[in-house]
This record gives structure tokens, C-alpha cells and sequence, in this order.
């Protein structure tokens, strides 16, 4: 996978470029500044755009030109205090500088799939601290933070949410029925969900699902 970084900073676009090229199947398309990715970037032709938001306030400012000349998704990184800002100014998905590169694969991933990453997941919905400190119901999963699904756990939540069976599931991925439920069930309890339409609800309301 081909990853534009685009940052102000030099010292910002080397260490964005030294994580991604610390994941096996990610490469670096190039490395430059907004201006210039605004101008040229399309030219690397990236699979994926990845965009430091050092300072949230000019998340339309950057962003807002780079989804005009990319033909590619856009994954912004920032702290938490700014992915409403990213997330309105165009940014499939939002990451924390902290990210680890297992994690950064799957976001950058997703986003080619077109589906909306958040990490960490309970970043953008603050009422998730105070239900983690929350007694949890018997029986129930107890309310935590989210954890990373793995790519093919977000194709799976995808499908889920288009309504398809674990069947097929299997046949649109290529798989058998039992790594599809596989997937189902990884799915569920990584989510802390009980059914297929919990999990789907909150794949929406933790933008692991783009409307």
C-alpha cells in the first residue's frame, strides 16, 4: 500500500514516514509538505493519504485542498482534541500520533476500504470513560474502551451492516462459513456487543462504519 505523508514540519514528515515504513506492505509514496501534496501528490499516485494535524484550527485549511486534488482517502493525525475538526474537514479517519503500526496498518487500510477509523476508538466519544467506570450489568460485557479490529474484522463489520448472513459473508470474501463466524464472533467481542445489531450500531457510533 502507497502512503502520501503530508506534514508543516520536516522533522514531522520523518517521523510520520519512519512508522509507516516500520509496517511490512506499507510504503512511502513520498514525503512533503500541504502545499506541495495539494500540487503534486496525485502524481505518486498514493493509495492512501496520511495527514499531520499538528494544529487542529487548520484541518479545513489542509485538508480542504488535498481532498480536492487526491484521488485517494485521507487519514488525518492529531490528538483527540481535534478529530471533530478532521472529521469535518473531509478525513475518512483520525489517529493519535501515539498509534502503534499494527494499529496504523489497519486504519490506513480501512480507509481504502472506505470505511471511517477512529484510534483510539473511545477518543471521540467522551462518555465512554465514565460508562468504563460503570458497574457492568450481570452477564453483560461491561463497557471498556473498543479494541483495533484487524482489516478483515472491518470488511466484516462492513458486510454485517449491509445485512449479510454469515453465509454470505463467506462468499463475498472468499471464505468458509467457519472463518466467517470466526470473524462474526471476533467481531461481537471485541466491540462488547451481544448480537449482530449491537455491533453494527456501534461500529456507526464509534466511526468504525462511514455512513
Amino acid at each position: 500500500m502507497r502512503v502520501l505523508v503530508v506534514a508543516v514540519s520536516s522533522m514531522a514528515q520523518a517521523g510520520m514516514a519512519s512508522l509507516v515504513e516500520s509496517v511490512p506492505g506499507l510504503e512511502v509514496a513520498a514525503s512533503m509538505g500541504p502545499g506541495a501534496a495539494a500540487r503534486i501528490g496525485g502524481q505518486v499516485e498514493p493509495d492512501v493519504c496520511l495527514v499531520d494535524l499538528e494544529r487542529p484550527r487548520d484541518a479545513e485549511d489542509i485538508l480542504g485542498p488535498l481532498l480536492a486534488s487526491l484521488d485517494c482517502p485521507l487519514v488525518a493525525m492529531t490528538e483527540p482534541d481535534g478529530f471533530d475538526a478532521a472529521r469535518a474537514a473531509g478525513a475518512i479517519g483520525v489517529v493519535t500520533p501515539s498509534i502503534p503500526p499494527g494499529a496504523l496498518a489497519a486504519a490506513l487500510q480501512a480507509a481504502c476500504l472506505g470505511v471511517g477509523v477512529v484510534y483510539p476508538p473511545a477518543a471521540l466519544v467522551p462518555t465512554m470513560t465514565a460508562q468504563a467506570d460503570e458497574p457492568a450489568e450481570a452477564g453483560g460485557p461491561g463497557a471498556r474502551p473498543l479494541e483495533v479490529l484487524t482489516p478483515r474484522e472491518l470488511q466484516v463489520l462492513r458486510l454485517m451492516a449491509d445485512g449479510l448472513t454469515n453465509q454470505q459473508v463467506a462468499a463475498r470474501l472468499e471464505i468458509s462459513e467457519h472463518t466467517a463466524k470466526f470473524h462474526v464472533s471476533a467481531v461481537l467481542g471485541k466491540l462488547g456487543a451481544q448480537s449482530r445489531a449491537e455491533a453494527v450500531t456501534k461500529g456507526y457510533r464509534f466511526g468504525l462504519i462511514s455512513v
